[in-house]
């Protein structure tokens, strides 16, 4: 929220001025302070963009960018990946894509490099120079630390692709798929299967790349993969589900509680614990991991205050009802959790053991859900994004960014002025910035040197670069 006077120059009236202030003291009490005059960490000022061919606003265009949701940096920052999701829902369309864009370094910006699409069930065919089986609906891709591998997670064919990344080029090569085991012979084309992954929606590798976990939405499940680094095959150690399960139990051990249709998770820098967000259970839900082997082990969970059920989760917190996305910070201190359909996160502090110990929540004005503090962009809270020391974190919020100012020590938020769409609907909660391209951002992801901003807007078909003032 702008201190004092609006962004075109003009000052503000005497009623609006008051409630600035009112807003700024309200807001100092509860812990997220007001906006700081601009160049402080978190600033962003918009650079490029790119956009499918079917947009016109950017200067730059390239196939496969229908509906882009996730993206993914190789640790040297030279190359981006996206992959773009196919909605089923009328009206048809998305590329189910893997797009390979060549970052610039110093500006930024992105060049395309190549795309490759589903080779069945693209509306109208593929527009991509190449095509792979079993990529409809990708919705995740994530990079080896090491920098030679690149796993992709394809939703609608409930598999978990792996290719070989050339770390010169950064051109990529299929190697091999895993599927779910529970899939009909007919749609089953991977070489064996793995319990518990339908319909996989999330993905996260350690930081040691020994292991990946996988979020599966159909199976109330998490699944877990041993890596081998250099070759990148993955060899699957087991899955947990949601104890409420009752049909289709694919898991061999017993049901743990909060994991009702999980759609986000993290694993802790130290590796020693991974976070879960549960959408149906309204939860965030943590486990162990065994260094050594990678397995989970259930540690606990923690309910959303206010909803009625009988997951036995040991805390309540405020503010993660349908919760759908977690962060954490790169010092691995404070964990943050979105709520998909309140506008509204929760922060958490992470105690010595990987517990979680319930802090504040954040939500959008007149909000319903009982925060202390509000901030205007929040909206889905879909994505999170920190700078490498910490100093900024950056929420996607629909239609949308929200930065922070953030306090390392402390945890302590302050809220910087928010961008929209300059497409998006006039509210009471609007922005006063706005950018193009941010209808639907979903993803948002930091260069290695934080100087730069990348968000995927899935309406919208492209993704935005801005640069961020350290």
């Amino acid at each position: 929220m702008a201190a004092g006077r609006s962004l075109n120059g003009g000052a503000l009236g005497r009623r609006e001025a008051i409630a600035v202030l009112v807003f700024a003291a309200m807001a100092l009490l509860a812990g997220l302070t007001a906006a700081p005059a601009s160049g402080a960490p978190g600033d962003l000022r918009f650079a490029s963009c790119i956009e499918d061919p079917t947009g016109g606003e950017c200067n730059r265009d390239f196939d496969g960018l229908d509906g882009v949701g996730s993206l993914a940096l190789s640790p040297d920052g030279r190359d981006l990946y996206a992959v773009s999701f196919r909605r089923t829902a009328a009206p048809v369309g998305g590329d189910s894509a893997l797009v390979h864009l060549r970052r610039n370094k110093r500006t930024g910006r992105l060049r395309p490099v190549s795309c490759t699409q589903d080779a069945d069930d693209v509306p109208g065919g593929p527009t991509c120079p190449n095509t792979l089986e079993l990529l409809d609906g990708p919705i995740d891709v994530v990079v080896s630390p090491n920098g030679r591998h690149v796993y992709v997670l394809a939703y609608l064919e409930s598999a978990l692709l792996h290719f070989k990344r050339n770390r010169r080029s950064g051109r990529l090569t299929y190697v091999r798929c895993l599927d779910d085991a529970g899939l009909a012979p007919i749609y089953d084309v991977c070489p064996g299967g793995v319990d518990g992954m339908g319909s996989p929606n999330d993905m996260e590798l350690s930081r040691d790349g020994r292991s990946l976990y996988v979020t599966s939405s159909i199976d109330d499940s998490i699944v877990s993969f041993r890596v081998n680094r250099k070759s990148g095959r993955l060899r699957p150690l087991g899955c947990l589900e949601d104890a409420d399960r009752t049909l289709f139990d694919d898991c061999p051990d017993p049901g743990i509680e909060g994991l009702a249709s999980p759609s986000g998770l993290v694993v802790h820098p130290n590796g020693r614990t991974v976070y879960v967000a549960a959408f149906d259970d309204d939860a965030v839900t943590w486990f162990r991991r065994n260094k050594r082997t990678g397995k989970l082990r259930f540690a606990s969970c923690l309910k959303n205050r206010g909803t009625a059920s009988d997951d036995d989760c040991a805390e309540r917190a405020s503010g993660i009802p349908d919760a759908g996305s977690v962060g954490i910070s790169p010092d691995g201190r404070f964990v943050y959790v979105g709520a998909t359909n309140d506008g509204a996160m929760a922060e958490f502090r992470v105690r010595k053991d990987g517990s979680l110990k319930y802090k504040r929540c954040v939500e959008v004005p007149f909000s319903p859900e009982p925060c202390a503090t509000v901030a205007q962009r929040l909206g889905r809270s879909a994505d999170f994004a920190f700078d490498p020391r910490g100093r900024a974190m950056f929420v996607a919020g629909g239609q949308g960014i929200q930065p922070f100012r953030r306090n390392p020590r402390t945890g302590e938020l302050t809220e910087l002025p928010c961008i929209d769409d300059d497409e998006a609907t006039s509210t009471a909660t609007a922005c006063q910035r706005t950018s193009r391209n941010l209808l639907g951002t979903q993803a948002l992801l930091l260069s290695p040197d934080g100087r730069f901003l990348y968000a995927a807007a899935t309406t919208d078909d492209a993704i935005s670069v801005f640069r961020h003032r350290r």
